[in-house]
């Protein structure tokens, strides 16, 4: 049986290119790094994404949706009691008509430090999406296999 660990997370800063010179331009490619904080894990994530912003079309129903990769660094002191960092690495979409969020990742194998290293070591798999009732809110789900 497989371990779930859940939390909601809350952003604590975002920084991307948001001028308008790249704002009006489509298809564009965006680095973005975001730091956020799940507050049931104890845990800070910092993020960095390659935000893919494309026009409508293709089932995207509004100008500015997007697709993405990224890779993010985990850090607790007190992760289910465990101290450490481990890294994922994974892709996602944004829907910019409904303002929702929503990816998937892999833990890395071998990618951690600390106890969470050695409880990540062979890696897991997680993913986010935007709460139903609201959209701003992200929930995250990480999954160690059993």
């Amino acid at each position: 049986m497989s371990q779930v660990f859940t939390s909601p997370a809350k952003v604590l800063s975002w920084d991307e290119d948001r001028s308008p010179n790249t704002q009006s331009t489509l298809p564009r490619l965006t680095p973005a790094t975001v730091k956020m904080n799940l507050s049931e894990l104890n845990t800070e994530i910092t993020s960095t994404y390659q935000m893919m912003y494309l026009p409508a079309g293709g089932g995207r129903e509004k100008d500015g949706s997007a697709v993405f990769i990224f890779s993010d660094v985990l850090e607790s002191q007190d992760f289910q009691g465990k101290a450490g960092s481990f890294m994922t690495q994974g892709k996602g979409t944004f829907d910019a008509m409904k303002f929702r969020v929503q990816g998937s990742f892999e833990i890395v194998p071998g990618s951690g430090k600390g106890e969470l290293g050695e409880m990540f070591k062979n890696g897991g798999s997680g993913s986010f999406e935007s709460d139903e009732k609201d959209p701003g809110q992200v929930n995250y789900k990480f999954e160690l296999p059993a």
